[in-house]
């Protein structure tokens, strides 16, 4: 059996087991010709990997080395021992070192400089197994076998790798390959795509499910070609290697409770240390230094090249950091309460300390020196000075909290000059132009300070355990719970949402921004991410509730918006205002009504009983049934396209010709057999001549199956499945844009090329818990998800991005959209309208249009 090959030229060398290296002449690729063999007694030959003239081949000996000066003479002229119980299981070499991977003998290093005299340089034993590996530049990838682990190790000295990522995969993960920014993983029934670029936070942008084991791999010009013990070779396009994530990210091993940046330089105070990261490429954050403090770092503040550290029961450390490489303690403050915070202006320091505010003379940093001491309210969480203001949030227990101001226009004898009570903790504060910018457990809130003795809150948006802030320009941008929020505050009495980003930050405790991007200190480390562009969110602009009704399902045609709940009823809104949606009629029904299309002044429903109803809305006060058809069988859902309407139910698709609209007459069908037990449900649409169908089965056993079926209705007569696109477990809905179909499924969002229908090929795949409704215009798909809907950005359909998620009150059940606005059928509450509108300049932040009613 052949266990590897390696192409040079005109020959392919072939490793065959037992049978040992054969050389094949391919220069007449139809005719190929064995030129040449190596064998020996016992010689077992498997992985290959071949540098110009010098062949490196696992075999029965270890790892041997063949000169290939005659290539069709191949001479072994060395070997060496492999360690473990299993021998080696892949080899690749990069600048004279051989990376093998040996299964439970780990990863093991050699030098092969001399491939005549190898030597063993080092191992590294991190997991059970390691049965591949694929090295580029100073990264070696491994994967882990039944860890379900894909590790990347740094070997800027091969002698000692170090891991500094890892990636947690779905299933047994037994071969790898590397290429660009990409690794690609072969496991189970699939090749996931993770993107690298930061090598220590790999990140999956999808995978490519097959219906058979995949045995290996090979990555060639962004295709990627897997083959299987079947003999089937897959092609798989990759992502584009120029797309990468803007987001960056260090891992600490302690949370990080402050941020400061300063040119290339990250300063973050995490555990008992102050780390200094270059972050010259910000994507890429570098640790260059540790500064160790006797107390736990929670703030950290800058002034010129000296870093002032809040350091919780040892008070403040003042750090050199002149030489960022270097850094050193300069001087230092014992507090005897805890001091959280930090904050320099001039030659004063004030610290939130206590339950108050302590100022310290730095004007000799080695002999910091206390002025004067502000017992305050409450426990002192955060500070911030601006001219002769200081202004202090305090609070304790998560309830109950609040900002004061202390005059400090002279320092030595700082006294309070208002204070404003908030109903929930303050964590952090910032100030700008007569406004105090307040992040609290329940939101941020802008509080008017231009006279401190009577402040007024001016405006508020809700975050959940918000943490930190900061402000530049006409923006706030806010830290909270697995989230940051940028909130326009051009007009501070009416800010608006801008932008929301969701990476899994745990709780961000504190902000800061340089150069449009925004550096987040969270519990798992520094976050980096690229503010420079951002999506806006959607903003309700409508809303209409069905009398008496629910609204379960929506259909979007003309000016009306048509909605059904599974209870019968059927109204019809009137939407040539989004704003103010108006209910112009209305039908209930016995039957439970379970999906509607509608077109040219009908509406189609997907019924229990009967099948199909349907209602002419030409006079759309009062709708009325004209037509029906099928009046024993159950349906699932149904699209209409020119004079021929698609209905999908436990049979299969049937087409039928609605030209006579009281008298539907089925013109064709196909029966579409599900491989599991139960047929949970069936969603269609309709694009050129292709009916997509998402199809969920289940079964007690084996739990949830279904995948895709493309049925091509070029003849309506004849309808005739092209493809079956296996998920191996429930697809719930789907749309179609151009030659991209959208699939809504159990684990997220797939989306796959159908530009050739009958060979649909993956394309991206973005993990996350959605509902069973998909709606798709320009660049975006919208998604409901139970609690809400969920924007994607799909400009670029090989990397969708998760842009925005909108909170609905009840149920998100149906999503439809036309002309930027989006319907969204909400269960128990009404059908709702959202809009966003489309940037002016899309290199600038800017502002969703909102819409009052």
């Amino acid at each position: 059996m052949v266990q590897d090959i390696a192409p040079a030229g005109r020959y392919v060398y072939a490793a065959v087991g037992h049978d040992g290296l054969r050389i094949i002449d391919v220069i007449d690729p139809a005719t190929p010709v064995e030129a040449g063999f190596v064998t020996g007694p016992g010689d077992w030959i498997g992985d290959l990997a071949l540098v110009g003239q010098t062949l490196y081949a696992i075999t029965s000996a270890g790892l041997s080395v063949f000169d290939l000066t005659d290539p069709v003479a191949p001479v072994k002229i060395g070997d060496c021992a492999i360690a473990g119980p299993d021998g080696g299981a892949s080899v690749t070499v990069v600048d004279d070192i051989a990376y093998v991977a040996a299964n439970r003998g780990g990863l093991q290093m050699f030098d092969v400089a001399d491939p005549t005299a190898l030597v063993e340089i080092g191992q590294y034993q991190g997991y059970e197994r390691i049965p591949d590996v694929s090295v580029i530049g100073n990264y070696a990838y491994v994967v882990t076998g039944s860890n379900l682990k894909m590790v990347v190790l740094d070997v800027t000295d091969p002698a000692v790798p170090v891991e500094v990522g890892s990636y947690r995969t779905l299933g047994n993960t037994w071969h790898v390959a590397a290429i660009g920014g990409y690794v690609y993983v072969v496991g189970g029934n699939g090749v996931s795509v993770i993107n690298v670029s930061n090598p220590a936070m790999p990140v999956q942008l999808g995978v490519f499910e097959m219906a058979y084991a995949a045995l290996d791999l090979a990555v060639a010009d962004e295709l990627v070609y897997v083959v299987t013990p079947e003999g089937i070779v897959e092609v798989i396009r990759g992502p584009d290697p120029a797309s990468i994530l803007g987001v960056g990210y260090h891992s600490t091993p302690d949370p990080v409770k402050g941020v400061a940046v300063d040119g290339n330089y990250a300063y973050a105070a995490t555990g008992r240390q102050l780390k200094i990261f270059d972050v010259t490429d910000p994507i890429s954050p570098v640790e260059v230094a540790t500064h160790d403090t006797p107390g736990t770092a929670m703030a950290v503040t800058l002034a010129g090249s000296l870093a002032y550290v809040a350091n919780a029961n040892y008070g403040v450390r003042i750090i050199d950091v002149s030489d960022p490489n270097e850094p050193f303690e300069l001087g230092y403050f014992d507090t005897p309460s805890v001091t959280r915070d930090v904050a320099v202006s001039g030659s004063y320091a004030y610290l939130a300390e206590g339950e108050g505010l302590r100022i310290l003379d730095v004007t000799d940093p080695t002999m910091p020196l206390q002025i004067a001491y502000h017992a305050g309210t409450d426990s002192a969480i955060g500070v911030a000075v601006v001219g002769d203001y200081a202004y202090i949030v305090y609070g304790a227990y998560g309830y109950l909290g609040g900002l004061e101001v202390v005059n400090v226009s002279n320092p030595a004898g700082p006294f309070r000059s208002g204070d404003y009570s908030l109903v929930r903790v303050p964590r952090d504060v910032a100030v700008a132009d007569g406004y105090a910018y307040v992040a609290s457990d329940d939101g941020l809130h802008v509080i008017d300070v231009t006279n401190p003795v009577s402040m007024t809150q001016v405006s508020y948006v809700a975050a959940d355990y918000a943490k930190g802030v900061a402000v530049t320009d006409d923006y706030a941008y806010l830290a909270g719970q697995n989230i940051l929020k940028a909130v326009d505050i051009s007009d501070p009495a009416a800010l608006v949402l801008v932008a929301s980003y969701v990476p899994q930050l745990g709780d961000g405790y504190d902000i800061a921004l340089d150069e449009g991007y925004a550096y987040v200190a969270a519990t798992n480390g520094l976050h980096v991410l690229d503010m420079r562009t951002l999506v806006a969110p959607l903003v309700s602009v409508g809303r209409y509730v069905p009398p008496g009704v629910s609204a379960d399902r929506v259909a979007l045609a003309d000016q009306y918006a048509y909605t059904v709940d599974d209870s019968g009823g059927f109204t019809v809104i009137d939407v040539t205002n989004p704003v103010a949606p108006v209910g112009v009629g209305s039908l209930a029904e016995d039957w439970q009504l379970n999906d509607l299309d509608a077109a040219d002044g009908y509406v189609y429903l997907a019924s229990s009983f009967p099948k199909l109803r349907i209602l002419d809305v030409t006079q759309p006060a009062t709708p009325a049934e004209v037509g029906q058809a099928f009046p024993d069988l159950y349906s699932y859902d149904v699209a209409v396209a020119g004079t021929y309407l698609y209905l999908v139910d436990s049979y299969g698709l049937h087409v039928m010709d609605v030209t006579d609209r009281q008298n539907p007459l089925e013109v064709g069908s196909v029966q579409l057999f599900w491989a599991s037990e139960t047929l949970e449900g069936r969603s269609i649409v309709v694009d050129g001549g292709y009916a997509y169908v998402a199809e969920a089965a289940s079964h007690w056993r084996t739990g949830l199956a279904g995948g895709l079926r493309i049925i091509d209705i070029s003849d309506p007569a004849a309808p005739v499945e092209v493809k079956f696109y296996n998920l191996h477990t429930a697809a719930w809905g789907v749309a179609v844009e151009g030659n991209y179909a959208y699939i809504v499924y159990r684990y997220g969002l797939r989306i796959i090329d159908v530009s050739i229908p009958d060979t649909p090929t993956f394309l991206a795949d973005f993990t996350e818990t959605v509902d069973k409704s998909i709606a798709v215009e320009g660049p975006f798909a919208y998604i409901t998800s139970g609690g809400g809907v969920m924007t994607f950005d799909i400009s670029d359909p090989s990397a969708p991005v998760e842009s925005d998620y909108y909170t609905m009150p009840c149920w998100a059940a149906d999503v439809a959209v036309a002309d930027g606005s989006v319907y969204v059928a909400d269960t128990g509450c009404g059908l709702y309208v959202l809009r966003h509108a489309e940037p002016l300049d899309p290199w600038h932040i800017w502002l969703p249009e909102i819409l009052r009613f």
